[in-house]
């Protein structure tokens, strides 16, 4: 992932999610200043660890842009989103186009651009902390009140490896 360093832009994209619609990375970044990229494989325990957290964040800000990527096709995504609860858009990345021009070799990578697509950040697996820093970054680019992603009594790692 040498490419994706805080500050650089990340390549845009326009991908099809599982509702049927074309979703421009360009466009929705310029238009809310936020979007918030989880690459993804089906089969992955830490993707299927760390994607209802992710819910979390989509349930606490609906209107933040949150996307999953998925590496799958569209049966095997559609009935991960749905075991996982997963309501937020979940992008088919056919051919792995998108993967490849992120040089990803690790799932999840959760990516948060801003409205130019400079990355702001990135964590690769499941990382506690940066969830939670992601968590901040998400309430404070929408301007609302912080959410606790984590709940009192939850036994949650510190770390997970993707």
């Amino acid at each position: 992932m040498v490419a994706l360093i805080k500050g650089t832009k990340a390549p845009a994209f326009e991908l099809t999610g599982l509702d049927g619609k074309r979703y421009n990375l360009q466009m929705s970044a310029s238009s809310t200043g936020l979007v918030v990229l989880a690459f993804f494989k089906v089969s992955c325990p830490t993707c299927q660890f760390t994607f209802p957290f992710l819910e979390r964040l989509h349930k606490n800000y609906p209107n933040a842009n949150i996307w999953g990527v998925s590496q799958d096709d569209v049966g095997a995504s559609g009935a991960y989103a749905k075991e996982y609860g997963i309501t937020f858009p979940i992008l088919i990345d056919e051919g792995l186009k998108a993967t490849v021009n992120y040089d990803l070799s690790t799932v999840p990578s959760i990516i948060r651009l801003d409205k130019n697509l400079a990355i702001q950040q990135t964590s690769v697996g499941f990382v506690r902390a940066e969830l939670e820093e992601l968590n901040q970054a998400v309430a404070g680019a929408i301007n609302h009140a912080v959410v606790k992603l984590f709940q009192p009594g939850e036994d949650i790692p510190a770390l997970k490896a993707g």
